[in-house]
């Protein structure tokens, strides 16, 4: 079993966790009930300043996948199948409960594949800008087709914002991350692209009260893809942030905050 040290007030703690012989960078701060967090295909990143408030609340705990960030890329990772059992032995590891489980765009994805699968782990589940689903007809860009600049003006509705963030000239190291990233990304989602035509007729079993979050001018996975899951979880409900792209988060991170909080706080 790992056992997590108590989280520091001043800033998150983060630790290398042994998950049947995956090392598993993990970052965690704050009390309360636990709220597990799955990032997207970009990584877990920074530790931004929206998790410290959502920390205030609650016990934040922002695993890197495994093949991706500061997480080993074991040999057998190959479908979503894997991350299901990766995470259900990650909770059973490190015994921190029954969590509310949010997941952005890949981690969305995961999250509801988890959720569809052994929903009894799972307390309130929030979907944000979710793959997975894809509308019929519906063509989605090329996401291994960009450089990472392209790619980080894609997921962005306010450019000035979306060249804040633009990194001219890469260091060695950031340049070899992305390409971890994208290898696992690959892995996961090439064939199909982006989404599991089994999922929607098994979203039925997550029953748990589930909010989707979905930034309405989202170029990389339409706000229209809503509907699906809202026809197909049984305890859905919709949040649409304005003026949002792919990463509300990044973009939009208060109002992120404040939709997660109000929902998770009803529960």
């Amino acid at each position: 079993m790992n056992r997590l040290s108590a989280p520091s007030s001043d800033g998150p703690v983060s630790h290398v966790l042994d998950i049947r012989g995956v090392r598993t960078h993990l970052q965690e701060r704050g009390s309360g009930p636990p709220l597990l967090m799955l990032h997207g295909a970009g990584g877990a990143g920074p530790w931004r300043p929206y998790l410290d408030t959502l920390a205030r609340q609650f016990r934040v705990l922002l695993p890197d996948h495994p093949g991706f960030g500061a997480s080993d890329r074991p040999d057998w990772l190959e479908s979503m199948d894997d991350m299901v059992y990766h995470y259900l032995d990650f909770l059973e590891s490190t015994k921190i409960g029954r969590p509310h489980l949010l997941g952005m765009s890949l981690g969305g994805w995961i999250a509801a594949e988890l959720a569809v699968a052994h929903p009894e782990v799972i307390d309130r589940l929030i979907l944000v800008d979710p793959a997975g689903l894809k509308q019929p007809g519906m063509e989605l860009p090329d996401l291994f087709a960009l450089t990472e600049q392209e790619r980080t003006r894609l997921i962005f509705f306010d450019q000035s914002r979306a060249e804040a963030e633009v990194v001219a000239s890469p260091s060695p190291d950031a340049i070899l991350q992305t390409l971890k990233n994208q290898g696992s990304f690959a892995r996961l989602s090439w064939n199909p692209y982006l989404y599991n035509p089994r999922l929607a007729r098994r979203l039925y079993r997550a029953k748990m009260p589930t909010l989707i979050i979905w930034g309405r001018e989202d170029r990389v996975i339409p706000a229209a893809t809503a509907d699906l899951w809202l026809a197909n979880v049984p305890q859905a409900t919709l949040a649409v942030i304005d003026a949002c792209g792919h990463v509300p988060h990044r973009e939009r991170p208060d109002e992120l905050t404040r939709l997660v909080i109000d929902f998770l706080a009803s529960a």
